[in-house]
């Protein structure tokens, strides 16, 4: 019987060069870093994963994501292409294990499979069975509807996972900090704190001054941050 192995993924993206219309009009945006954590049977995080990508259709990283992730166009423009990159992952998460992949929505999963299409890229046979944990994580905390966008940062901190600012918005980092979050969803321990969740929201709830935003977390300060990225309407990561 094969092991199981979970691989959690996290993407920064840049947009194409607004002068390149033809291939904006298929593809938005590409992948300039890969960050992935492995978490093995025992529910550890046992590995690393960090790979820079050089994108094809911007001889830039524009400022707002040179601001939102650290990352400029000096970074990159001696890094491997896309291709590349996804064989050294590949090659990382190995063939010997059933092997899982999460990601904090299906934003990554979405922008992988549109360039890879649009590039001629086979994706990866260890990378097919992908998890939307932000459904996964909504569905087995038993959230309210209104909450669907619950961002990474929100959830973390339900967990008392506390995100550093200067790193967020570095794949390898979230990457991370997702898999220290699937992994009290992976060994129950998430049922505890799902029931003091439902208490303190209950108090909460009936104090006026409690709002929607802060149940759900800063979706619209996410959804304004992608919107200065990409022109085109994309889905809050």
């Amino acid at each position: 019987m094969k092991k199981t192995r979970r691989i959690v993924i996290d993407l920064e993206m840049n947009p194409v060069s607004k002068g390149l219309k033809t291939v904006r009009a298929n593809l938005s945006r590409e992948i300039i870093e890969i960050g992935a954590s492995m978490i093995d049977e025992q529910d550890k995080i046992v590995d690393e994963f960090h790979c820079l990508v050089k994108p094809d259709f911007n001889t830039s990283i524009v400022p707002f994501i040179t601001n939102l992730t650290g990352i400029t166009y000096y970074d990159v423009v001696s890094e491997v292409s896309l291709e590349k990159a996804l064989n050294k992952l590949e090659r990382w998460i190995g063939y010997n294990c059933e092997t899982f992949i999460y990601s904090w929505s299906s934003a990554d999963l979405q922008q992988m499979t549109k360039e890879c299409e649009y590039k001629g890229i086979h994706m990866p046979p260890n990378m097919s069975q992908w998890i939307d944990f932000q459904s996964e994580y909504y569905r087995v905390m038993e959230l309210d509807s209104t909450c669907r966008q619950l961002s990474l940062h929100k959830a973390a901190e339900q967990f008392g996972i506390i995100m550093d600012e200067q790193k967020s918005h570095s794949a390898l980092y979230d990457a991370k900090i997702t898999a220290e979050l699937l992994i009290p969803i992976l060994n129950g321990d998430y049922r505890e704190q799902r029931e003091y969740l439902r208490k303190t929201t209950a108090v909460e709830l009936e104090d006026h001054s409690f709002t929607l935003g802060d149940a759900c977390g800063n979706v619209l300060k996410q959804f304004l941050h992608q919107m200065q990225m990409s022109e085109e309407p994309v889905i809050v990561h």
